[in-house]
């Protein structure tokens, strides 16, 4: 009775964590990076243009819609595997720094903004009061040593990283 509890369990849990999860793996070592449908990600691709006849590299960052065996989809944007040509690693270590790097300008930038709206109104003989530009400087300046945190990303294009699709469903989804 167990194991016929078992097997039915198995057979029902399995389509609930059937997918299809992008791998980005470095040749010959075990450092790799996992991506399911629903993930945030981050790459650059390089695609002919027709009218001009140059290669470009475009940007693109969002979260991954589809997962297809020669494709992934961002929002709108279809990119073939092969094209794909740099992957940013998602590091929770530049989140932080790149939030407080915008807080820090955009506070200095308002309270720079605030104190010229204030002395214009009050007609005060220096319209921007020194502290104002003291903020101003040290919100950029802090913003600074906050932006100098790197974004690291995998170079497809050197041929030590690789990008490849694994198929966890046990049978054919259809879309």
């Amino acid at each position: 009775m167990k194991k016929l509890l078992c097997i039915l369990l198995m057979l029902w849990v399995t389509p609930i964590f059937s997918q299809q999860m992008i791998l980005v793996e470095k040749e010959n070592s075990v450092k790799r990076n996992r991506y399911i449908k629903g993930a945030e990600i981050t790459f650059s691709f390089k695609r002919n243009n027709p009218q001009s006849l140059i290669e470009e590299e475009r940007y693109v960052e969002g979260v991954i819609t589809k997962i297809s065996d020669d494709s992934l989809k961002v929002g709108t944007v279809k990119v073939a595997y092969s094209e794909i040509s740099k992957v940013w690693k998602p590091n929770e270590k530049t989140r932080l720094p790149n939030f407080f790097k915008k807080v820090f300008r955009t506070a200095g930038r308002v309270y720079f903004i605030i104190s010229a709206i204030n002395g214009l109104a009050n007609n005060d003989s220096p319209i921007i009061h020194p502290s104002a530009t003291i903020g101003l400087l040290g919100g950029e300046a802090l913003g600074f040593l906050f932006a100098k945190v790197p974004a690291r990303f995998y170079n497809l294009e050197s041929g030590k990283w690789k990008i490849r699709v694994v198929d966890f469903s046990a049978t054919e989804q259809k879309e």
